[in-house]
């Protein structure tokens, strides 16, 4: 039997037709690849260390000489040294030259009284050296005949000691300093005069060490 060639070619063609209308009618389904989320990358945090201040240096006043405390208003020089507790050295010179009755009971004066810690700066057995008459002149240039105020440095001119001697005053710094070394303070009104604590012993000069008590 003899096949027509059209024939065969017509039979080539539906099947061809077949074939692809076949492909084209089967769906085509992506295979979508599950997308896992990436994790955000967690940085550790930086910890900044704290800023630490340097520590301020404890202030340290410079050597002031607090003033002396008056036990109770109208509380005499004597008194008032003996309450104030930082002039032991000093009473017992006073008592030892027989002073310290003169400062408890007559006045006005003004005393610039040294502290323990001042006659310590002195050399070893200075005042154990001194006969009583010199150790009364010492004491009597720490005294003035009434009251000297803080203002003293406007005087313009050094006032006379009962050891004779004077004392000469300036202002540093609104401080009363007395013979350019110690500092006084403001000092503190008695009731028979005013009292200076100083941080120096203030020594005369050898000559005219006459006394007037």
């Amino acid at each position: 039997m003899t096949t027509h060639p059209l024939s065969f070619s017509r039979t080539a063609a539906a099947t061809a037709l077949c074939l692809l209308a076949l492909l084209f009618s089967v769906p085509v389904f992506a295979q979508e690849v599950p997308t896992e989320p990436v994790p955000e990358e967690t940085l550790p945090e930086e910890t900044l260390p704290e800023e630490t201040l340097p520590e301020e240096p404890a202030y340290e006043e410079e050597a002031t000489y607090e003033e002396p405390a008056a036990e109770a208003t109208g509380s005499d020089v004597a008194a008032t040294l003996a309450a104030d507790g930082r002039f032991s050295v000093l009473l017992d010179a006073l008592a030892q030259t027989g002073l310290d009755a003169a400062i408890a009971e007559g006045g006005p004066f003004t005393v610039f009284a040294p502290t323990d810690d001042a006659f310590a700066t002195l050399p070893a057995g200075t005042l154990e050296a001194l006969s009583d008459d010199d150790l009364r002149a010492v004491l009597l240039y720490h005294v003035v005949e009434g009251e000297v105020g803080p203002d003293a440095a406007t005087l313009g001119e050094p006032v006379a000691t009962l050891a004779g001697p004077a004392l000469e005053f300036s202002d540093v710094d609104g401080s009363l300093v007395v013979n350019g070394t110690a500092a006084a303070g403001e000092g503190v009104t008695v009731s028979n005069g005013r009292v200076y604590a100083l941080g120096t012993v203030l020594l005369p000069p050898t000559a005219d060490m006459d006394s007037d008590m």
